[in-house]
């Protein structure tokens, strides 16, 4: 009964999580709880074309497999049972310098499945636990160096880099809510939320966030604030060669399965700090990949194309994800936190023309927040823009 989990467990009041930015055709969950107080700004809200159709694409029976194409014509639909919401990529920069190609530039090519010889395999080594296809570099900290990381063309995993953090032994659930569960997770206009009162709820994955600059905007459900990354940081110490950061991440929950559709965007880290993930990674395309791995307890990779390289992240590994690279991701563990950033070079520039933050959108920035007008609320400037002269 566990895969059904999402479409047994009702709401008692309609909400709005941050997966309604989706089509109701991919959401398998009750959506008219989790999206029923949603507005026309997301994707899925009451009205929307699937709205009515829930309860038949929660039955597993109902449920189409992901289709790959042979062409150019791609079946992107999502089969998941909870989702990460996107980094936002449609509200940053992008690199002036060319590092970053913007997707409808790049080539259109379509995805070809592996034979069931190769699937059947690659089935085997999943099951075996640890599978991982990207080339893995063991090192200590000062091994790596910027110039290097910005260099590599594939994804890589980067070990020995957190051995130190005292995240990696105090973060598990118990510990982050015995130390912090008081503690401002994300912190908004309309007010506050405390990390206990977040991780109380089962099957949620909360993503928090700083940008630079500091006046960049965030959105509400989409792209919170989140002070929280600076309430912990003495638990983690992120190399230079990280920064600067356009944005600063932290995710965390209670759920096995979490995870993100396909998505690209600028080049970027990410730490698995507590919880295990898969990876299943694409390299750039202008046509948006099939999404493959099946966001449900298991994690199960259903098919794969033959360009997709895959990895189980491990407990402090990094994973680097160069620019444009297509990447979908699923929690292999019942509770998962890590952290993360975009950075690339041109990062620590700042906009020319500054942009007004829409708040009839949902858009704010720090200093729409009543709180930080009063207080100062921390930035991140250490680790978004530590060094003026690098960029």
């Amino acid at each position: 009964l566990k895969p059904m989990l999402s479409c047994l467990m009702a709401a008692v009041v309609a909400d709005c999580q941050q997966w309604c930015s989706h089509s109701c055709f991919e959401l398998n969950g009750q959506i008219q709880f989790e999206c029923g107080d949603c507005g026309s700004e997301m994707e899925c809200h009451p009205g929307a074309p699937g709205w009515e159709s829930w309860k038949e694409r929660c039955s597993d029976s109902a449920r189409p497999a992901s289709i790959l194409a042979e062409s150019s014509a791609v079946d992107s639909t999502s089969d998941r049972q909870m989702m990460e919401p996107k980094m936002a990529r449609q509200m940053m920069s992008q690199p002036a310098d060319g590092q970053y190609m913007r997707r409808e530039n790049l080539a259109a090519q379509g995805y070809a499945a592996l034979d069931a010889g190769s699937m059947d395999e690659v089935k085997a080594r999943t099951a075996a636990g640890g599978y991982c296809e990207l080339e893995v570099y063991n090192g200590t900290r000062d091994t790596y160096n910027r110039s290097w990381i910005l260099g590599q063309k594939k994804p890589v995993i980067l070990r020995g880099i957190t051995s130190e953090w005292k995240a990696l032994s105090k973060w598990d659930l118990q510990g982050m809510l015995d130390e912090y569960g008081d503690k401002v997770y994300h912190l908004e206009p309309k007010g506050e939320t405390l990390l206990k009162d977040m991780l109380g709820v089962e099957g949620r994955y909360h993503m928090g966030h700083m940008v630079f600059p500091p006046e960049d905007c965030y959105r509400e459900r989409m792209r919170p604030y989140s002070p929280f990354l600076d309430t912990v940081n003495v638990d983690y110490d992120v190399p230079a060669y990280f920064t600067p950061m356009r944005t600063f991440q932290m995710g965390i929950g209670r759920g096995e399965g979490v995870g993100v559709p396909p998505e690209e965007h600028p080049s970027s880290w990410f730490v698995a700090v507590k919880g295990r993930k898969r990876w299943l990674l694409h390299p750039p395309n202008q046509i948006e990949p099939p999404n493959l791995l099946k966001n449900r307890p298991g994690c199960d990779l259903s098919r794969k194309t033959t360009t997709a390289m895959q990895c189980d992240q491990e407990e402090g590994d990094v994973i680097w994800v160069p620019s444009g690279w297509w990447h979908e991701t699923c929690g292999l563990n019942e509770y998962s936190v890590g952290i993360g950033g975009i950075t690339y070079a041109g990062a620590g520039k700042p906009d020319e023309v500054q942009r007004s933050c829409d708040l009839g959108d949902h858009e704010y920035s720090v200093s729409d927040i009543p709180l930080c007008r009063e207080n100062r609320c921390p930035h991140g400037e250490q680790l978004l823009n530590p060094y003026p002269g690098q960029l």
